[in-house]
């Protein structure tokens, strides 16, 4: 029928199709507004923003925002918490306010004593003070993401560290001095998916 979850055609100017078992209908765009408003641009400046560290940390933000992506997806979640997070401008330019940023959302017990980064090489390591024996949260692991913001984007985000490790370690690529790292960690459950808000562990600079 024409409702299936399972069609996948289209007919004249529209076009159907399933995502995430919801039915989809597109109708062709024949004739396409660009319009470049200030206010347009702006907005058009934080998305880019958003969007390339979106691409770049997408692994930690499907495990952060798997529990509220619910006929969205995760990155569209991400985008949408960060977005007050970013001042766009009409050159296509943004600001992004990196403490603030959210990688993760939940009520799970969050990461405690998190030190500021630091960089060896091309490894980024942060800290934190690990749970006690018998602790809710011992069985807990750690999620850790590090991006460079200032030039070529690189991300690396390390997914199932022991939350009673107490550090963890990210590797970028081709770490040169002066480069700027963002650094940020969250605690998830494996066994129910559940995660913490995002600790901000700071910045580093190579």
């Amino acid at each position: 029928g024409l409702f299936s979850n399972k069609l996948r055609k289209s007919a004249g100017d529209v076009t159907f199709s399933n995502w995430k078992g919801v039915p989809v209908f597109k109708k062709r765009t024949r004739e396409v507004r660009n319009p470049q408003t200030q206010a347009q641009m702006i907005q058009r400046a934080k998305m880019k923003a958003l969007s390339g560290i979106g691409s770049i940390a997408i692994q930690a933000i499907r495990l952060g925002f798997a529990k509220l992506a619910k006929g969205k997806s995760e990155y569209n979640v991400f985008a949408s918490r960060n977005m007050p997070e970013v001042t766009g401008f009409p050159d296509l330019t943004a600001n992004v306010n990196y403490p603030n940023l959210q990688f993760s959302f939940g009520g799970l017990t969050g990461i405690n004593g998190v030190t500021a980064p630091s960089v060896v090489g091309d490894d980024v390591t942060i800290n934190w003070t690990a749970p006690n024996p018998g602790a809710l949260d011992e069985n807990d692991q750690v999620v850790l993401v590090a991006f460079r913001t200032n030039r070529a984007p690189a991300a690396d985000t390390v997914p199932a560290i022991a939350k009673t490790d107490g550090a963890a370690t990210a590797t970028l690529p081709d770490v040169q001095a002066g480069d700027i790292i963002e650094v940020y960690a969250f605690a998830r459950n494996p066994s129910t998916g559940n995660v913490s808000g995002t600790a901000y562990a700071g910045q580093v600079v190579a």
